[in-house]
């Protein structure tokens, strides 16, 4: 494997555009069945890491509403909400691990 090592950010940008427009070529000139086995191959990975994350949501399909006074009471809603989802995922990946 090779490691690039590029001057500045620019010149990280620009490689970075033209390694995205030349996949974006190859993509469209794929047939129907090698652009289906490309989007497995790039997009399987991908939803096999998010899947826990996914699947671990508790408030999805719940309906309810909720009204808070003020900003920094959603704000603190919000972050406790976000730090028992954490938790959760952190105790069932080790759950996982043993």
């Amino acid at each position: 494997m090779t490691v690039r090592h590029f001057a500045d950010l620019e010149s990280m940008s620009h490689h970075q555009r033209e390694q995205e427009l030349m996949q974006a070529i190859r993509v469209q000139g794929m047939s129907v069945a090698a652009f289906s086995a490309w989007l497995r191959q790039a997009l399987d990975p991908l939803q096999q890491l998010a899947g826990p994350a996914l699947d671990f949501d508790i408030d999805a399909g719940r309906a309810r509403a909720r009204h808070f006074t003020s900003r920094e009471e959603k704000q603190r809603f919000d972050e406790a909400r976000e730090l028992d989802r954490a938790l959760r995922l952190a105790l069932d990946r080790r759950r996982d691990e043993h």
